[in-house]
């Protein structure tokens, strides 16, 4: 069986042509990590920091939300982590947007998890 190493034979090319998309950085079905981002551009850096300022700056977020893990490359951003409700999954994109407008946004591994009612 003929093995092909996606990362030095393939990844060139999809950057080259531009249909370059953040699940294409690993091969069969791993999941994007923040290890990843360390693959990207300084700009694609640049894009997350300016992500996670506008997450930490809006208040109406819970501090689960806040805390997503967003790894940013071309103009490919993956979410990773929990929110507290569709509302808050919808601000994080948001956001996203304000900052990269064409963004493709994968948020297959952000999660809903409602906040424990309080104790009474």
């Amino acid at each position: 069986m003929l093995h092909i190493n996606f990362r030095k034979a393939i990844l060139p090319l999809l950057l080259v042509s531009g249909s370059y998309v953040a699940h294409a950085t690993k091969i069969e079905g791993d999941r994007v990590t923040a290890m990843d981002q360390a693959q990207g551009s300084k700009m694609d850096v640049e894009m997350t920091r300016k992500i996670r300022v506008k997450l930490i700056a809006d208040k109406s977020l819970s501090s689960q939300a806040q805390n997503v893990t967003v790894v940013t490359l071309g103009k490919n951003v993956t979410l990773r982590g929990s929110v507290e409700s569709q509302r808050e999954r919808i601000a994080v994109k948001v956001h996203i947007r304000q900052v990269v407008a064409d963004a493709m946004i994968n948020e297959k591994y952000l999660k809903i998890i409602p906040a424990p009612a309080p104790a009474r």
